[in-house]
């Protein structure tokens, strides 16, 4: 018995580092109402992070907000 309960406590270790390399390779957990584990912009979020850093204006906004 000794055997196995070294071969759980690799697979709970590995599974940690697997886990760890996933948060870091950019791919961050989040809860969301869609139930998306990953998180992914949006067209709209794209466009309202431009508008916060002034890269269009408050016009070119609206217009593309309404295209979208």
């Amino acid at each position: 018995m000794m055997g196995f309960g070294g071969i759980i406590w690799l697979a709970v270790i590995g599974g940690g580092i697997w886990i760890a390399s996933q948060i870091t390779n950019g791919q961050t957990l989040k809860n969301t109402s869609s139930g998306s584990n990953f998180i992914q912009d949006t067209p709209l979020d794209i466009l309202k992070k431009r508008y916060a850093k002034g890269e269009i204006s408050k016009k070119e906004y609206q217009e593309m907000q309404e295209n979208l």
